[in-house]
């Protein structure tokens, strides 16, 4: 697979075919080259074959899993194959690209017909059907080459999703729905090295192409370094979860931050 050197640009999803930098399952002709020249990382969506998504489950599953005392090995496997099973169940109940491009062709040319006689936005007609996420992957590429090749090597992982959580949307000035960014892991050994960056523009970019004007995010409060990197990447914290409720069920307080999409 081969990263242009070009700026992050989402191309028209009327026009571009599934194919290109977001791979063998492209996000509705999303195309980033975003990491080829900026911090040496492609990013793309996952291909839906059984190899790379055991490797997005082993990346998430090492940054997610809390150690044990005794058989720690055996309770990492089980908790990879749960994060496995949970990446399939999501990837079964999205909308496929294919859905979505119809949808956005029917938006043009059939919804406004629909939608004075029913009196329903798009957003109303689009909740009945259209369950968008996607899994984008951040592999090691060439940059030596002209084409920056990739070197087919998963380093990190970020789901997106498409919500509408009320206690969120309050903070969305208006908004009908949301990017919500989830699960964002980095191996071990290439941390603090700007994956999670390039994983973050990426997101941004979906954001655009699915034409959502706000990206969200939960954050442990007691994360300062995955906050101050969220901060960095324009995100703000707005609220945080109930204290009462963080004490008496014993969870780790999290805060939500938002950002609009950049234009």
């Amino acid at each position: 697979m081969a990263f242009l050197k070009t700026s992050v640009t989402p191309t028209s999803p009327m026009l571009s075919k599934s194919r290109g930098l977001f791979g063998v399952a492209s996000v509705c002709g999303f195309r980033s080259r975003e990491a080829a020249q900026g911090f040496g990382w492609g990013v793309r969506r996952m291909a839906m074959v059984g190899e790379e998504m055991r490797m997005v489950a082993h990346i998430q599953a090492e940054a997610f899993h809390e150690p044990v005392a005794l058989f720690d090995d055996f309770f990492f496997q089980f908790f990879e194959a749960e994060v496995l099973s949970a990446l399939i169940y999501k990837l079964r109940n999205s909308a496929p690209d294919s859905v979505v491009k119809l949808f956005l062709i029917v938006v043009a040319h059939v919804i406004p017909v629909v939608q004075n006689a029913l009196q329903l936005s798009v957003h109303d007609l689009s909740k009945y059907f259209d369950n968008r996420y996607a899994c984008l992957v951040a592999e090691l590429i060439d940059t030596s080459n002209p084409l920056c090749t990739s070197l087919q090597e998963l380093v990190g992982v970020v789901d997106v999703s498409i919500q509408r959580d009320e206690d969120v949307m309050l903070h969305l000035d208006g908004a009908e729905e949301y990017l919500y960014v989830s699960g964002i892991a980095v191996l071990k050994s290439y941390r603090r090295r700007k994956v999670a960056s390039a994983l973050l523009k990426a997101c941004d970019a979906i954001s655009q192409l699915w034409g959502c004007g706000h990206l969200a995010l939960h954050a442990y409060e007691d994360d300062l370094a995955a906050r101050e990197l969220y901060s960095k990447a324009g995100y703000k914290t707005v609220s945080g979860d109930s204290s009462w409720i963080n004490t008496w069920f014993g969870k780790r307080p999290r805060v939500l931050m938002i950002k609009q999409s950049s234009s």
